[in-house]
């Protein structure tokens, strides 16, 4: 289990980051805009972002039954909405903090953030099998793809304003500490033998980290660092923005401009076997179950990993109360990808910062609103919404998505 919680740590670890006001989320992708939050002398604050998403089950339409003493769910429905696709379990999360001064006009902050993204399939043949059952004897088997990817990025920030324009360079270390490799999968089966019925799942996940075995069992801070200044990669990036009665109204960006690849030199493999067995179905019926996970390793290697190339842009557009951003990033990798969306922002006697948003960022169609209260020394600020890579589902709430912010300053 320690070796699991490790995957989620690097989801939730403290670190420490500056970023835009709270309330221009639509501009978090421009790193000027740091240079506008309004606590201007001295700011610190905390953030977090996660999102979880399944294709399975409706969960509006589980939420609607909460009352009834039993729900059942249709295994038959669930394959069918599924139109041939695999099943799909996410979960990705981001957090993030700041530290930031202002020094004669300067503006001067250490960042650091880290972002995981998880992904694994579950077979169409598997699920089918569920729905329409087999015949005695008949043995089914089937492979899921899986992907894993963590990355902690710390560096610093400079900005200035002059007149119509602000304009920011920030320098950063960039770590990935786990990385499947692409081509990773996982076995599944379901058997029917001797009148009982056995399941289950085997992988051996190549995955490629700074860490060996041992030491993932003992992750610790100090460590983190070591590696973070032995391995790690050097980018920058250089933004700008356009203003306006002191108030930015576009923005350009050039980011992730990579000048040393950081390097994984452990790779490993994830074994996992799960396994459930029933026997003795037509008499008294027993059941058993096993699960069992490790990292081994296997030998020291050498691979680069890059950022992708990113350019970003956005406008902010007055429509009656709200200020509608439309932005949009572009990353650069073995194919062009494309984040996109819209956000309106305004405030409610002055203090209550409020948003709505139609977003798709990281393949995954979003709805989104958030509010909180600005007393200009302390920010709250709280957000959720609906996610799916498949943007029928968006209103299934088969996706969801959370976000807190905190900050204080002067």
């Amino acid at each position: 289990m320690k070796k699991i919680i490790f995957i989620l740590i690097t989801a939730i670890l403290s670190t420490v980051y500056f970023g835009s006001t709270f309330t221009d989320n639509a501009v978090s992708n421009n790193n000027v805009m740091f240079n506008f939050s309004e606590r201007n002398i001295l700011d610190i604050g905390v953030s977090a972002d996660l999102f979880a998403e399944e294709n399975l089950i409706d969960l509006l339409d589980l939420y609607s039954k909460r009352n009834e003493t039993e729900y059942v769910i249709d295994l038959n429905e669930i394959y069918s909405g599924l139109n041939g696709s695999n099943g799909l379990i996410r979960l990705n999360a981001y957090a993030e903090s700041f530290a930031k001064v202002n020094l004669f006009g300067i503006k001067l902050a250490l960042k650091a953030d880290i972002n995981t993204e998880n992904k694994i399939e579950i077979p169409n043949e598997i699920l089918k099998f569920i729905s329409e059952g087999n015949e005695i004897g008949e043995n089914i088997q089937a492979s899921g793809s899986v992907d894993m990817n963590t990355v902690l990025t710390s560096g610093i920030y400079a900005g200035i304003n002059s007149g119509n324009f602000g304009i920011g360079i920030s320098g950063d270390l960039f770590l990935p500490l786990i990385y499947s490799d692409p081509e990773a999968y996982y076995n599944t089966y379901f058997n029917t033998e001797n009148g009982g019925v056995g399941s289950g799942a085997i992988g051996e996940i190549p995955v490629y980290s700074v860490f060996n075995s041992e030491e993932i069992k003992a992750v610790s801070e100090e460590m983190i660092l070591e590696k973070l200044y032995g391995n790690s990669g050097i980018k920058f990036d250089i933004d700008f923005v356009g203003v306006k009665n002191d108030s930015p109204y576009f923005g350009i960006s050039l980011g992730n401009i990579v000048l040393r690849p950081a390097v994984l030199d452990k790779k490993l493999v994830a074994k996992f076997d799960i396994s459930a067995v029933a026997t003795d179905l037509l008499g008294t019926g027993e059941y058993d179950t096993s699960s069992n996970f490790s990292f081994e390793d296997t030998e020291e290697v050498n691979m680069e990993y890059k950022m992708p190339l990113k350019a970003s842009a956005f406008v902010k557009l007055p429509v009656l109360f709200f200020d509608v951003t439309p932005f949009a990033d572009v990353y650069f990798d073995k194919e062009i990808l494309f984040d996109w969306g819209t956000y309106a922002e305004g405030r409610l006697l002055g203090i209550i910062p409020y948003h709505l948003s139609f977003t798709n960022i990281n393949s995954a169609w979003g709805l989104e609103t958030g509010f909180g209260i600005d007393l200009h020394a302390v920010e709250l600020y709280i957000a959720a919404g609906t996610k799916s890579s498949d943007i029928n589902n968006l209103f299934n709430l088969k996706g969801i998505s959370a976000k807190i912010n905190i900050s204080v300053g002067l």
